[in-house]
C-alpha cells in the first residue's frame, strides 16, 4: 500500500491498515456534521465499532463528484478483492 511507511516493507498488518485509512477518510469529511466523534474513532481504533465502507463513501466525497466517488469505490475494490463488505 502507498500510503504505509515504505520502512515498514511488508512487516505489517493489511488490515489494521486499512482500518486506519477508512477512520482517516471518515475523519476528513467534506461535511463536519458527517465526521464521526472522537469516542466513535476511540471505539473504531479499539475494534469495538465496525468501519463502514458505504457510510465511507456516502459521507466523504460529494455526490456532485461522480469522478471521486467511482475513484474510491476502485480503490476500494482493489483493496477489499471482489468480496462486498460492510466494513473492515
Amino acid at each position: 500500500m502507498e500510503v504505509v511507511d515504505p520502512r515498514l516493507r511488508t512487516d505489517y498488518n493489511r488490515d489494521e491498515a486499512m482500518k486506519m485509512i477508512q477512520i482517516g477518510i471518515l475523519c476528513t469529511s467534506r461535511v463536519p456534521s458527517d465526521r464521526p466523534s472522537m469516542s466513535t474513532v476511540v471505539s473504531m481504533l479499539e475494534g469495538h465499532s465496525m468501519v463502514d465502507v458505504e457510510e465511507l463513501l456516502e459521507t466523504s466525497f460529494s455526490r456532485e463528484n461522480q469522478k471521486d466517488e467511482e475513484s474510491v469505490r476502485a480503490m476500494i475494490d482493489r483493496w477489499l478483492g471482489d468480496d462486498e463488505s460492510d466494513g473492515c
